[in-house]
Order: C-alpha cells, then sequence, then structure tokens
C-alpha cells in the first residue's frame, strides 16, 4: 500500500483551488490550466515509490507519442498515476493465484531451469576475449562444434550483433533455436506501439503483434537457419526442434514454433515440412512479451510454455493496454468532477480506490495480447515463499498493466534466475 500524505495533497488543492471544497469551476482550472496540471502530477507523484513514478514516465511518454494529437503529455502522467496509486491502495488483487492458478510439479520447473540458460545465452558474451560460440558452449556445457551462432554484422552502426544462435542438447535430445530478447523496459516498450496483424494459421484466424509476427516470418524464411536446423534434425532421428527466447526473444519465439508445426492427431504439434516434418517441437518463453491473442494461446498450449516472473510488467504490455491508458486520460480530462474527487479523496485520506478501478476497468476494453502458450507464474505465497503456479486465466492476469513493486526489475532474467534457485527444491 502507498502511503498518504495530505500535505502534498493540499498543496494542489491550495495552489490551484484556492481552497480544499472541490467545485465545477475549481476542477476546470485542474484540467485547462498547464501549471495546475503539472502540479496536479507532481502531487500524485508523491504517492509513488520513485521506481514506479519512474516506469510511469516512460510509459506514459510512450502513450503521449502514439496519442499526441488527442493527449498532453501531463494528461497522461495523470491518468497512469491515479491507476497506479489506487491499484497500490485496493484490497482487491486484479488477479488471485489461489483462486485461478495451481501449483505445478517439478518436470515443468526442471525443463524451465534448463532452457533460460541458452535464453540468457543469446544475449551473447560480454568478453572481448570469448566468442559468441565459445561463450554459448561454456555457458550452456555443450561442445562448440554443436553450436552455430548467426551475427549480424551490420545490426548497430556497422557493429557485429548476435541475434540468434542453432545448438544441439543432446542431454534433452533436442535441437535448439535460441532467440535474442530485450532486457529493459525502455526497450520492451518500443515494440508496444505496433498494431495487431491478422494471420490464417491451420485453417483458423487469430491475431498477433505485427512487428513480432514479421520478424518471426523473417526467421522461418531465413535460408541459413533453416538449412541448419533441417540439417541437425536429419543428423539426429531421435530429436525433436525446441524454440525459445526472452522478453521480446520469448514472444517471437511464440510465433515462431507455429510457422514451423503442424497440428497432430492427439491434440499435440509436429514440426511441418519446413524443417523434418514429424518431429516434436516445443516452445519455451523467458518471460516473454505479449505477441498474440487468447485464441492462439489456446491452440498452442500443447507445444509452448511460458514462465513469468512475479510482477514483471512486460508480458502484460500490448497496443490494447496503450488505448486503454488513452481511454482513461480522455476521461479524466473530459469528467472534470471525477478527476476532482480523486485529489479530494487523497488530500482528505478518504478514497474508496477499489470503485475507481471499477471505473478505470469499465473504459478499459480494449483487445489485449497475452504471452504465449500455458504460462506459469513464480508468485509469492502467504507465508512468504516462492512457488511456481500455472495461470489458468491469461486475460485476467496480463489484460492489465500492474503498476507495482518489482513491475520493472523482476524482468531482468537475472532475478528469474534467483528467483528460481530459491525453487531448486523442486528439480533437484
Amino acid at each position: 500500500m502507498f502511503p498518504i500524505t495530505r500535505g502534498a495533497t493540499r498543496q494542489v488543492v491550495s495552489l490551484s483551488y484556492g481552497g480544499a471544497a472541490v467545485t465545477k469551476g475549481a476542477v476546470d482550472t485542474v484540467v485547462n490550466d498547464p501549471l495546475a496540471q503539472e502540479i496536479a502530477a507532481q502531487t500524485l507523484a508523491q504517492f509513488l515509490p520513485p521506481h514506479i513514478g519512474d516506469s510511469i514516465l516512460e510509459i506514459a511518454n510512450i502513450v503521449y507519442q502514439e496519442f499526441s494529437g488527442e493527449l498532453m503529455f501531463v494528461d497522461v502522467n495523470i491518468a497512469l498515476s491515479v491507476i497506479a496509486i489506487m491499484q497500490g491502495l485496493s484490497k482487491k488483487p486484479v488477479y488471485d493465484t489461489r483462486k485461478f492458478s495451481r501449483v505445478e510439479d517439478s518436470p515443468i520447473a526442471k525443463r524451465f531451469a534448463h532452457y533460460m540458460k541458452y535464453a540468457d545465452a543469446a544475449y551473447g558474451t560480454i568478453n572481448p576475449l570469448k566468442t559468441d560460440e565459445e561463450f554459448i558452449a561454456d555457458y550452456t556445457g555443450i561442445p562448440r562444434y554443436k553450436v552455430q551462432p548467426y551475427v549480424n554484422k551490420n545490426a548497430v552502426r556497422g557493429k557485429a550483433m548476435l541475434e540468434h544462435f542453432m545448438a544441439v542438447d543432446d542431454r534433452e535430445k533436442s535441437v535448439i533455436v535460441a532467440l535474442k530478447g530485450t532486457g529493459t523496459l525502455e526497450a520492451a516498450l518500443k515494440d508496444v506501439r505496433f498494431l495487431y496483424t491478422e494471420i490464417d494459421l491451420w485453417g483458423q484466424s487469430f491475431q498477433v503483434h505485427g512487428g513480432m509476427w514479421e520478424a518471426a516470418q523473417g526467421l522461418v524464411q531465413f535460408p541459413l537457419l533453416i538449412s541448419q536446423v533441417t540439417e541437425a534434425l536429419v543428423a539426429n532421428p531421435e530429436y525433436g526442434l525446441v524454440v525459445l527466447g526472452h522478453s521480446l526473444g520469448g514472444g517471437v519465439a511464440g510465433l515462431v514454433a507455429p510457422l514451423l508445426a503442424e497440428p497432430g492427431p492427439d491434440g499435440s504439434f509436429l514440426t511441418n515440412g519446413k524443417t523434418v516434418p514429424g518431429r516434436k517441437i516445443e516452445c519455451y518463453g523467458l518471460e516473454p512479451a505479449a505477441s498474440l491473442d487468447e485464441q492462439l494461446r489456446q491452440k498452442t498450449k500443447t507445444m509452448t510454455y511460458s514462465l513469468v516472473n512475479k510482477n514483471d510488467i512486460v508480458p502484460a504490455l500490448s497496443y490494447g493496454v496503450l488505448q486503454d491508458f488513452k481511454a482513461f486520460a480522455l476521461y479524466l480530462k473530459h469528467n472534470t468532477l471525477y478527476l476532482g474527487s480523486i485529489i479530494d479523496g487523497l488530500s482528505m485520506n478518504r478514497v474508496d480506490p477499489d470503485t475507481y478501478m471499477a471505473k478505470f476497468r469499465s473504459i478499459a476494453t480494449h483487445k489485449k495480447l497475452v504471452p504465449p502458450g500455458r504460462v506459469w507464474v513464480i508468485d509469492t505465497t502467504d507465508n512468504g515463499t516462492l512457488e511456481i503456479a500455472e495461470c489458468l486465466n491469461a486475460n485476467q492476469r496480463f489484460g492489465e498493466a500492474r503498476f507495482i513493486l518489482g513491475m520493472v526489475q523482476d524482468h531482468i532474467l537475472f532475478n528469474c534466475f534467483t528467483s528460481m534457485d530459491a525453487l531448486k527444491h523442486l528439480f533437484e
């Protein structure tokens, strides 16, 4: 719960209204006076922990850039601050793990723990004395001759950058394609602005993230990668195919796998003719970006598995979330008494956060994308320990961006490793 400091709110009441009473004319002053708006935004920010306030500014900037013709930056900042404050004060969680999830047994935890190293290795070496091939092999424990990295020499101002790699994992009897992801909120936000694309797979229509779909198609149409995967599968007749990645890489992986797969007779998936047909195919998303709609997520649940670390916000970010923020910002802008009641309620320490959140959720009805496949969440139990629980309602869990402790830090893959280390009793 965020602390309520009356003095800070009285500042905006006093300066903008000339008194604590909320009247329509007074609230109009807040909405129409840029100085008063800035003070309102700064006042609301004082109810937020600094790291959440900083993240709100980043997200507000993206929303403003996308809808600047209709909103000022301060409009968005105020709206997001209100949402964050009410979420922090609310005693009703967006998603109750105990009600909607079930604790999973150790096999999935063991597989996530194993494949996380590959997702991490896809970011490449930071040691100038080691090649990417050497780094990946040493990190994952597989022979160097079974690693084939793809380095784009023109990725960033001529600097060579690892984009993905293919490897043969004898322990898991798998040919692995690991995709590089994004490790920061700033990088992830750049991808949120992509519109949805309607696609057809296996005779059905789905909606997916336009930018990630384009990236997935590019990989599947990349002759070098497909030839490497095909050769590895031919050389290992009993091996299956695994596609994986972290963050953006996990979201893209969730779209690459369906492009390389066809439904089997028992509801499972097998590789299609793009590589070697008839092999087992799986996909692992580590803290993946939201890349597809609920219909495709349900369709691919027997092939794709995603892991979300605690309060990570990235798997809940898609264009529909931006539209929700825009709609709420416009509502506050044009319903001045409502905004005034929020500020006045905070100033008097008399506010019903659940009522305000209900209003936001009644406005926040745009279609959202979700993480791919079956989704597990590392969560904290009532006694403070960690567990891995399967999310049984992805639309509810990831349909609202939660401004909460750990929303950015939990997305860092190192912190996901730390969480998994605390759970190692499940798979050792």
